[in-house]
């Protein structure tokens, strides 16, 4: 038998949360390497940019920007 509705948005949220305290784990120190404050690391499975900015966590998506073509 298959799972109910309540049961699949507890999943969600219990993935959701767990996506959160790892998220915060990038900016604790304590548990081991971090990102520094002020810098930007690009993860590339996710294709995102993540910042320290003052202790707090910020993730953008890298904007590409097309390089003029060089003339021979």
């Amino acid at each position: 038998m298959g799972q109910t509705l309540a049961q699949k948005f507890e999943t969600v949220h219990a993935a959701d949360e767990a996506g959160k305290a790892a998220l915060a784990d990038l900016l604790n120190p304590e548990t081991g390497e971090a990102i520094a404050p002020g810098e930007a690391v690009f993860d590339v499975s996710s294709k995102q940019v993540y910042t320290n900015d003052n202790g707090k966590l910020t993730r953008t998506k890298p904007r590409i920007i097309q390089a003029p073509k060089a003339t021979s």
